[in-house]
C-alpha cells in the first residue's frame, strides 16, 4: 500500500475521486434536503387549507350537526390521504377515520405535529401529519394527512441519490484515473526527455502535441531554456576556443618582455621598455577579460533594474568625451538629429556601448572623415545611431563582427581584442534592443534601436 501512495496516478486519482465525490454529495444532500422540504411543506399547505375550509363549512353549534357534517366528510374523502377526528371535551373519540395509540399523542391545538396511527383499512401503523384545532363550541378537530405515499417517494429518492453517490463516485475514479494518466503521460514525456539530456543527447527536445494546454507552454519554454542553455555552452566552447588562440600571442609576448628583463647587463632604457611593454600586454589582457566578465553578466542578469535615460544628454556625453581624440585623428565628430526621447535602461552600460560603438569609428575613419551621433524616432521606437563614412564592412561580415574575438583583415594592425562590438551586442539584448549594422553608403551606420515603448513620446 506505501508503494501504492507513492504513484503519482494513484495520489491524482484518488484526489480526483475524493474531490468530485465530496461534490456530488454536497449536491445530491442538497436536492435531497430540498425535496423533502418541498414535500413537507405541500403536505403544511394542504393542511391548512383543509382546516380553513372545516371552519368555513361547520359553522353550527349543534353537537349533533358537527358530528353529522365530520363523518360525511370522512365518507366523502375515503379512500384518500386525508386524516379526520372528533374529540368532545372529556377526551372521546366522536368519529374518525385513523386511531392513535394513546390520545395524548395527538397535537395541541394550533400545534403540527408528526406520529403514527392506525388507519381502519390498515393493519400496521403509519407516519401522519396531525393538527389540531377547535372547530364548535367544545368539540376538537384533528386533521391530517398519511404519509404513506409521501414516504415512499421519499424511500425512491433515497434510492436513486444512493445509485447516483455511487455512480459519481465510479465517474469520478474512471476520470481521475484518465485525467492522471494523461498528466503523468505528459510528465513522463518531460523526464524521458531529461534523463536523454543528462545521459549526454543535449539535441532532445520535449515533444509539444500542439494543443495549446499548460503542457504544451511548459514544453515550449523548457525547449527555449535547453536552446538557451545550448548556446551559452556553443558560447562557452567559442570563448574557450578564441582565448586560447588569441591570447597565446599576448601572453608569449608578456613573457618574452619579462625574460628579457630577467637578462644579465640589459641597459637601463631597454630594461624600462620590457616593462612598459609587459605591462601594457597586461592591461590589454586585463581589458579583455573585463569585457568577457561584462559580457557574462549581462548574459545572467534575470531581472535588470532600469531607469530612464535620456538618450539625447547621452549621445552629447560621448560625443564630448571623444572630442578631443577625434580631434587628434583629424576627424570631424558630432551631434546630429536629436529628439528628446528617453528609454528605461542602465545608463552606465550604454554609455560604455556607444563609446565602443564611436570609439570603433573613430578608429577606423581616415582622417577628414566624419563621424555622427545620434537620437532618432524610429519605427519600433527609440534608436541612437553612430554614422561614419570610412572603409565600413562587408555584407557578409556585418554579423560576424559581433561575434566575440572577432577581428576582420583590415583591423589586424590596429590595437584591440575584438570584444568591443560584443560588448555592444550583449548590452544591446540586455535592453531587448536590436543592434543593426548597416551599410552607410559611404561607412558603416550601426544603430541601437529599443522597440519597447518610448517614455518621452
Amino acid at each position: 500500500m506505501r508503494k501504492l501512495f507513492r504513484l503519482a496516478t494513484f495520489r491524482l486519482a484518488l484526489s480526483a475521486v475524493s474531490l468530485n465525490g465530496i461534490a456530488g454529495l454536497l449536491i445530491l444532500g442538497f436536492l435531497y434536503v430540498n425535496t423533502t422540504g418541498i414535500m413537507e411543506s405541500r403536505v403544511d399547505q394542504g393542511i391548512e387549507a383543509e382546516r380553513r375550509r372545516l371552519l368555513e363549512d361547520i359553522v353550527a353549534e349543534d353537537r349533533g350537526l358537527v358530528e353529522s357534517r365530520m363523518r360525511d366528510r370522512i365518507v366523502d374523502e375515503r379512500g384518500s390521504s386525508r386524516l379526520y377526528m372528533l374529540i368532545d371535551a372529556d377526551g372521546r373519540v366522536l368519529t374518525a377515520n385513523f386511531e392513535v395509540g394513546r390520545i395524548e399523542e395527538l397535537p395541541g391545538e394550533g400545534m403540527m405535529a408528526q406520529t403514527l396511527v392506525k388507519r381502519a383499512s390498515d393493519a400496521e401503523q403509519v407516519e401522519a401529519r396531525l393538527t389540531a384545532f377547535r372547530l364548535a363550541g367544545d368539540l376538537r378537530a384533528v386533521i391530517g394527512r398519511d404519509l404513506t405515499e409521501q414516504a415512499g417517494f421519499r424511500l425512491v429518492i433515497e434510492e436513486s441519490l444512493a445509485i447516483a453517490i455511487v455512480v459519481t463516485l465510479l465517474l469520478a475514479a474512471a476520470t481521475g484515473m484518465a485525467t492522471s494518466r494523461a498528466v503523468v503521460r505528459r510528465l513522463g514525456y518531460v523526464n524521458l526527455t531529461a534523463s536523454r539530456i543528462l545521459h549526454g543527447r543535449i539535441d532532445e527536445r520535449v515533444p509539444v502535441t500542439g494543443s495549446g494546454d499548460e503542457f504544451d507552454h511548459l514544453a515550449v519554454n523548457l525547449n527555449d531554456m535547453l536552446d538557451r542553455i545550448a548556446q551559452l555552452m556553443q558560447a562557452t566552447r567559442e570563448v574557450t576556443d578564441n582565448i586560447a588562440h588569441d591570447l597565446r600571442s599576448p601572453l608569449n609576448r608578456l613573457r618574452s618582455r619579462l625574460e628579457l628583463a630577467l637578462l644579465p647587463n640589459v641597459p637601463r632604457e631597454e630594461l624600462e621598455d620590457a616593462v612598459h611593454d609587459a605591462i601594457g600586454e597586461a592591461d590589454a589582457l586585463l581589458a579583455t577579460f573585463e569585457a568577457l566578465l561584462t559580457i557574462a553578466r549581462l548574459e545572467h542578469v534575470a531581472q535588470p533594474d532600469f531607469l530612464p535615460v535620456q538618450l539625447v544628454a547621452l549621445a552629447e556625453d560621448v560625443v564630448d568625451y571623444f572630442a578631443p581624440l577625434a580631434e587628434e585623428r583629424g576627424l570631424q565628430l558630432r551631434l546630429g538629429e536629436a529628439e528628446p526621447l528617453s528609454v528605461a535602461g542602465n545608463r552606465h552600460l550604454l554609455f560604455q556601448a556607444l563609446s565602443n560603438v564611436v570609439d570603433n569609428a573613430i578608429r577606423y575613419t581616415p582622417s577628414g572623415g566624419h563621424v555622427t551621433v545620434s537620437v532618432e524616432r524610429g519605427e519600433g521606437g527609440a534608436a541612437i545611431v553612430v554614422a561614419d563614412d570610412g572603409p565600413g564592412i562587408p555584407g557578409d561580415k556585418r554579423q560576424l563582427v559581433l561575434d566575440r574575438f572577432t577581428r576582420l583583415d583590415a583591423s589586424r594592425h590596429q590595437p584591440g581584442t575584438g570584444l568591443g562590438l560584443s560588448v555592444v551586442a550583449a548590452v544591446a539584448r540586455h535592453h531587448r534592443a536590436i543592434l543593426a549594422v548597416e551599410d552607410n553608403r559611404p561607412g558603416l551606420r550601426l544603430a541601437i534601436v529599443f522597440p519597447s515603448r518610448v517614455a518621452g513620446e
